[in-house]
C-alpha cells in the first residue's frame, strides 16, 4: 500500500517543484530540467532506489532523467532548429528503448522485432512531440501543458490497469501531475511555455515508461487493447480541433475548452475501458480463488 511519504514525494513535491520553478524562472525555459529532477524523485519514492549499473531494466528509467535534463537544457538555451532537435530526440529515445528492451532478446523478442519496435516507438514519440511542441509555440499559455498532462494520465492508467504494473503506472501519473503543474503555472503567467524543453522531457520519459510496461507485462494484450494504446498515443492530435475552419476564429477561451474536451474525452474513454478491464480481471481472479 502506498504511504503518505510516497504520495508527497512521488506526486505532490514534483508538481510543486515544476510549478514553483517555472513561476520563479519566468521566461527562462527550465521546465525540462525541473521535470527530469521531479521524475527522478518520483521514481525513487514510488519505485525505490536505482542501482548503477542497473540490476534490472526498469532502473534505466531513473538514470534516463540525467541525459533528458541535459538535452532539454541545450534545447532551451541554445535554441537549435527543429530538425536538429528532432535528431537529438530520436537519438536519445532510440538509445533508451534499446537499453530497456535489449534484455528481452532473444527470449521474448528477436533482433528484427526489436528494431521494428524501436523504429515504431521512435516515430510515435516524434509525432507526439512535434504535435504538442507546435501547439505550445502557436497557442501558448497552458493549452499544450494540459494536453500533455491528459496524455500522461492516460498512459499511467494504462500501465497500472491493463498492463498490471502498478508502480510504473504511478510514475506516469506523476508525470501527468508535473505537466498539469506546468499548465497552471502558464495559466498564472502567460509568458511561460512548455515549448523548448519541457514537452520534450516529458515525451522522452513517458514513452520509455510505456515501452517498459508494454514489453515486461505478464499479460497478453488483446487486439482491442493494443488498438486502444495506439489511439491513446495519438490523442493529442485531437487538440487541433481548435484550428479547423469555423472554430479558428473563435475566442482563445472557446478554442482552449474545445481542445481540452476533445483530448479529454478520448483519453477518458480509453482510461475508463482500461479500468473496466482491470476490474473485470480482478473479479474473475477473485471468483476463481473462491472455487
Amino acid at each position: 500500500m502506498i504511504t503518505a511519504a510516497a504520495i508527497f514525494w512521488g506526486f505532490v513535491f514534483p508538481g510543486l517543484l515544476v510549478a514553483a520553478g517555472l513561476l520563479l524562472a519566468g521566461r527562462v525555459a527550465i521546465g525540462g530540467v525541473l521535470v527530469a529532477i521531479g521524475f527522478a524523485i518520483a521514481f525513487w519514492s514510488l519505485r525505490g532506489p536505482a542501482e548503477f549499473p542497473p540490476t534490472n531494466a526498469v532502473q534505466w528509467l531513473f538514470w534516463l532523467a540525467a541525459p533528458v535534463a541535459i538535452v532539454s537544457a541545450l534545447d532551451a538555451f541554445l535554441k537549435p532548429p527543429i530538425w536538429l532537435r528532432s535528431i537529438f530526440l530520436l537519438l536519445l529515445l532510440r538509445i533508451s528503448l534499446r537499453t530497456i528492451l535489449a534484455p528481452l532478446v532473444p527470449a521474448s523478442l528477436s533482433s528484427e522485432a526489436l528494431e521494428m519496435w524501436i523504429d515504431a516507438g521512435s516515430l510515435i514519440a516524434l509525432l507526439s512531440w512535434l504535435s504538442i511542441e507546435d501547439l505550445a509555440e502557436r497557442a501558448g499559455g497552458p493549452t499544450a501543458a494540459f494536453m500533455l498532462a491528459i496524455l500522461c494520465f492516460g498512459i499511467g492508467v494504462l500501465v497500472a490497469t491493463t498492463l498490471h504494473i502498478q508502480q510504473e503506472g504511478e510514475i506516469g501519473i506523476s508525470l501527468g501531475i508535473m505537466s498539469a503543474a506546468a499548465g497552471f503555472a502558464a495559466w498564472w503567467n502567460r509568458k511561460i511555455s512548455i515549448a523548448r524543453g519541457t514537452a520534450q522531457a516529458v515525451i522522452l520519459l513517458v514513452l520509455p515508461l510505456l515501452a517498459f510496461g508494454w514489453f515486461y507485462s505478464d499479460d497478453t494484450l488483446s487486439t482491442s487493447q493494443q488498438i486502444r494504446a495506439v489511439i491513446l498515443l495519438a490523442a493529442p492530435l485531437a487538440a487541433f480541433i481548435g484550428d479547423i475552419p469555423g472554430i479558428r476564429k473563435s475566442s482563445p477561451r472557446i478554442r482552449f475548452i474545445l481542445r481540452l474536451v476533445a483530448v479529454g474525452l478520448i483519453v477518458g474513454a480509453l482510461s475508463g475501458m482500461s479500468i473496466a478491464d482491470y476490474l473485470h480481471t480482478e473479479h474473475a481472479a477473485a471468483m476463481q480463488g473462491e472455487e
